[in-house]
């Protein structure tokens, strides 16, 4: 007999002697009271029949009754005993080790949750990895033509727009930025700037773009034009064709700016007074020039302050969304020498110096010559100019750097 038999052995044996322990005083006390006989206080009568009725005669053995499913009502039954390990002193035949008292269950460490040192390391390494990547890829543009030490986190960008027969750059603004210093600056070169070609004839700067027949090989030109009237090449160019303009400005919700006085330009009219302006009634108010006192150097003006309130306003972070948008627009849609980590950087640099916001135009004055309407440079303003606000170099750029044309 194994293990588990003798148990249920020992159980069964257990109920075997307490039931014949509880049946004869379950006899006795049935004796004395019935509760099921209804008539122990009964009189007999004479109308009473006793047919009518089920008399179930016993004896005083519990054992000996009749009916089964009455024993079982009258006899106490011993309760169901759950299983439970047999103590040494009633069952003293049973082996001694079967009363060894169980080990006690170890508990388990918790577990602390949390990063540990694996997870730390590996999220410093991502993050010194992002920002690697981050100094890696958003960078100024830099020049290939240097004239000495840089500042630092500074550059300059050639910024120009192409008229309507897209041959003649009108506008031209040289964008200062400078990330070490806090500070953006504008520089507007006036379309009618004189110039002298190759070949020696007078021209305007802003032809330069089309007589070399345009795209990158025009941009170029114009930059070694720009070159030698500022001192030194820019980082870096944006051609913006002015069909761009109406997306880029509806893709940000507009710009609010003061209109100094009744437009109308190829069907869009604009009327005076500060108001929000969508993108064609921009691209109407970039390409006037009829109306103003200056002439040209109003229009100049005109632009820059558009310029500017589309820096103010768009920089913002609610913004964030369609910068993005915009940018990519740009990019797609312009000739340009930059790459995505320098518009990035010129973002980061804006943000930071958009509180020290300056423009200017570069210095000279409006002549006629040969009975064509030019902008006669000023050569030693120029350079006091440049050395004081748009030059990226620790060097100095003397007025002999200059080879403007007079």
């Amino acid at each position: 007999m194994n293990r588990r038999e003798r148990e249920e052995f020992s159980e069964l044996e257990e109920l075997l002697w307490r039931a014949e322990e509880a049946a004869p005083e379950q006899a006795e006390t049935y004796d004395q009271y019935d509760p099921y006989n209804e008539f122990d206080d009964f009189e007999e009568s004479e109308e009473f029949e006793y047919d009518e009725y089920d008399w179930v005669e016993f004896s005083e053995e519990p054992d000996l009754y009749e009916e089964e499913e009455y024993i079982e009502e009258f006899v106490p039954q011993p309760e169901p005993r759950r299983y439970h390990r047999p103590r040494q002193e009633e069952y003293p035949e049973m082996p001694k080790e079967r009363y060894q008292p169980p080990r006690p269950k170890k508990k388990k460490a918790r577990r602390r949750r949390g990063c540990g040192c694996g997870c730390l390391t590996w999220l410093l390494g991502l993050i010194i990895a992002a920002a690697v990547a981050m100094f890696v890829f958003i960078q100024p543009p830099i020049s290939e033509e240097s004239i000495g030490s840089r500042k630092p986190d500074t550059a300059t960008i050639l910024v120009c727009g192409t008229d309507a027969d897209g041959m003649r750059t009108d506008t031209m603004m040289l964008l200062y930025l400078s990330g070490s210093e806090g500070r953006v600056g504008l520089l507007s070169l006036p379309r009618d700037s004189y110039t002298i070609t190759a070949s020696g004839s007078a021209a305007k700067l802003n032809s330069a773009y089309g007589r070399n027949g345009g795209g990158e090989e025009g941009m170029e030109v114009l930059m070694d034009y720009v070159q030698r009237i500022i001192g030194y090449r820019p980082d870096g160019y944006i051609l913006m064709d002015f069909t761009l303009v109406p997306q880029i400005v509806d893709i940000m919700g507009g710009v609010e700016v003061d209109v100094p006085m009744d437009m109308e330009v190829e069907g869009t009219y604009l009327t005076p007074g500060f108001q929000r302006l969508s993108g064609q009634q921009v691209l109407a108010i970039l390409r006037f020039r009829a109306g103003y006192a200056t002439a040209d150097l109003g229009r100049v003006e005109m632009q820059r302050t558009v310029l500017k309130a589309c820096m103010q306003q768009w920089l913002t972070p609610t913004h964030i969304g369609g910068a993005v948008e915009a940018l990519s627009l740009l990019e797609s849609g312009s000739t340009s020498t930059l790459t995505t980590g320098n518009y990035l950087w010129m973002a980061k640099a804006m943000l930071l110096g958009m509180r020290n916001l300056e423009s200017d135009t570069l210095p000279g004055v409006a002549e006629y010559r040969d009975g064509v309407s030019y902008y006669i440079l000023n050569r030693s303003k120029i350079a006091a100019l440049i050395n004081e606000s748009y030059n990226p170099y620790q060097v100095t750029i003397d007025e002999s750097d200059l080879n403007i044309a007079n």
